[in-house]
């Protein structure tokens, strides 16, 4: 028995070394192989369980996290990757129920706050989702994702001004976050701050110059501004990118 799982240890260890090569299929067979030789070790259960989520196969990772939780109850990272699962597979009540827990664990988890966050926004429960995500920044204040996805939801609450104080701050600590970018320079339309939303569009298209949009809604910008010789050149940049857009949808 104890060769046996020594045995089990250093397939255990062989597949770890593996996963962290990103070789999760080989990895997958030594930790079974491990399993195998010692059949009620948490541990492995658990590794397996994140090898499957890593290969995108939720549905038996979320059995083997459930199987790690039944010998090791209370294991935090377990807890929170198999949440982390149910909402790969769209089961957001779940997976909002397993984060709670691992707040309740963890008060100081961010990302649990910030993914309960994103699951409460994909249910339209803004208010909760806002509280979500302050608890984020709280317990991680460079959080640059949760200012972000808090704009978002401050612009569904139809609180824009505090949506756009907080893409500012997402940028201040992420200047190259695309999205931010180009959702602040729509903000800073409406409000008719034409100059100011011209400047995040261009710093949008300098981090990303693939994206059609970002060029279309310069090109709004510039028009309302008057300067139509520099808006018909986004148009017609929008334009080339929804062909080769076009084009490739054709193809595929």
């Amino acid at each position: 028995m104890r060769n046996q799982k020594k045995q089990a240890n250093q397939f255990n260890r062989e597949g770890i070394e593996l996963a962290q090569q990103s070789k999760f299929e080989e990895a997958l067979s030594y930790f079974q192989q491990a399993l195998y030789l010692d059949p009620k070790n948490a541990t492995i259960y658990y590794n397996i369980a994140n090898t499957l989520a890593r290969l995108e196969r939720h549905d038996e990772a979320i059995i083997y996290f459930d199987k790690a939780l039944e010998l090791k109850p209370n294991n935090l990272n377990c807890i929170y990757n198999m949440a982390n699962s149910l909402s790969s597979q769209g089961k957001s009540i779940e997976a909002i129920t397993l984060y709670n827990q691992v707040i309740n664990l963890n008060p100081l988890f961010s990302s649990a706050y910030y993914n309960k966050a994103n699951e409460l926004k994909k249910l339209k429960k803004y208010r909760e989702s806002l509280e979500a995500y302050d608890k984020a920044i709280e317990a991680e204040p460079n959080h640059s994702s949760a200012h972000l996805n808090k704009a978002i939801v401050l612009k569904k609450l139809k609180l824009d001004n505090a949506a756009i104080e907080s893409y500012y701050k997402c940028i201040e600590i992420d200047p190259y976050k695309e999205e931010a970018h180009y959702n602040l320079g729509s903000l800073l339309y409406y409000q008719g701050l034409f100059e100011q939303a011209l400047q995040h569009y261009d710093k949008a298209i300098e981090i990303n110059s693939s994206d059609l949009e970002f060029y279309y809604n310069k090109g709004v910008v510039l028009t309302k501004m008057g300067n139509i010789q520099e808006a018909e050149r986004s148009f017609k940049m929008y334009r080339k990118l929804l062909a080769k857009q076009n084009k490739t949808v054709r193809d595929n």
